[in-house]
C-alpha cells in the first residue's frame, strides 16, 4: 500500500494503479514515462500500485451474460476494439469474463467511458472479480503494444512559458531556427538526445538534452 503518491516516473513496463489499498478503486494504466502530477494519469490519487505481466500478442476476449461461464445465457468474443456492445447484438449485460489472450480495459459506458477495469489473462466468474460493481460492459478494447511504445527515434517538445506552459512546439527533426516569435521557457525530451543552440544556424553556447523534463532554462543548464 502507498500513503500517497504526487508524482512518478515508470521505467519500464506498464503498471495498473489503484485509488484504494489493496489494489481496489478507480484503475489507471501507466506506461512508461513521467507522470508530474495526477491531472497526467487523469485521476486523483495512486494508493496501489502493480505491474502488468502479460502477454500483450492475440488478444480474445469472452464475455458472458450469465455469472461463472453460465452457457443458458449469450456470450461474445472479441479480438478487437468494441466502442458500444450493443452493435454487437450481445447487448451490455456482462457477469462473466474469460479472457484468453492479451490485456483488455472494460468501460461501462460505450464510445470508452465510464469507470475502467483493466483485466489480464484469466477468469473472472462475476464482476467484483474485475472490480465493478455494476454488470454492465459497454465498450472494450485490448491493450495494444503499438499503443505505447513509440516508435520516434527523436522527439522533443518545447514550451514558450517555464513549467510546461503556454504554447508548444514539437520537433522530431533537426530545426536550424524555430518559429518566429517563440522563445523557448521549459522543454520535454521524449525520445533521443539532442543539443540545442542559442542562436539560429546551429550557432552560439550549445547544451545537450537527454532524455527527461526540463521545466525551466536553468534545469537546461
Amino acid at each position: 500500500n502507498l500513503k500517497s503518491v504526487g508524482s512518478l516516473k515508470i521505467i519500464g513496463g506498464f503498471w495498473v494503479g489503484y485509488s484504494q489499498p489493496g489494489f481496489e478503486g478507480q484503475q489507471h494504466i501507466l506506461e512508461e514515462g513521467e507522470y508530474l502530477d495526477c491531472s497526467d494519469w487523469r485521476g486523483t490519487e495512486l494508493l496501489s500500485l502493480r505491474p502488468i505481466i502479460s502477454d500483450f500478442l492475440s488478444p480474445l476476449m469472452k464475455m458472458f451474460s450469465d455469472k461463472n461461464f453460465g452457457k443458458l445465457g449469450v456470450n461474445v468474443d472479441l479480438t478487437a476494439p468494441v466502442i458500444n456492445m450493443d452493435d454487437t447484438g450481445y447487448g451490455m449485460k456482462t457477469q462473466s469474463i474469460d479472457v484468453l489472450g492479451g490485456v483488455w480495459v472494460v468501460f461501462e459506458e460505450p464510445g470508452f467511458s465510464g469507470e475502467t477495469y483493466i483485466l489480464e489473462k484469466g477468469l473472472y466468474g462475476s464482476p467484483e472479480d474485475w472490480g465493478a460493481l455494476q454488470h454492465r460492459v459497454g465498450s472494450a478494447m485490448p491493450v495494444l503494444l503499438d499503443d505505447f511504445v513509440s516508435t520516434d527515434k527523436f522527439k522533443v517538445q518545447l514550451f514558450s512559458d517555464p513549467g510546461f506552459q503556454g504554447s508548444v512546439l514539437v520537433l522530431e527533426d533537426s530545426a536550424v531556427s524555430l518559429q518566429d516569435g517563440f522563445s523557448v521557457a521549459s522543454c520535454k525530451v521524449l525520445a533521443g538526445s539532442w543539443l540545442a543552440y542559442e542562436s539560429q544556424d546551429f550557432t552560439g553556447k550549445m547544451y545537450v538534452l537527454e532524455e527527461g523534463s526540463y521545466p525551466d532554462l536553468r534545469a537546461m543548464g
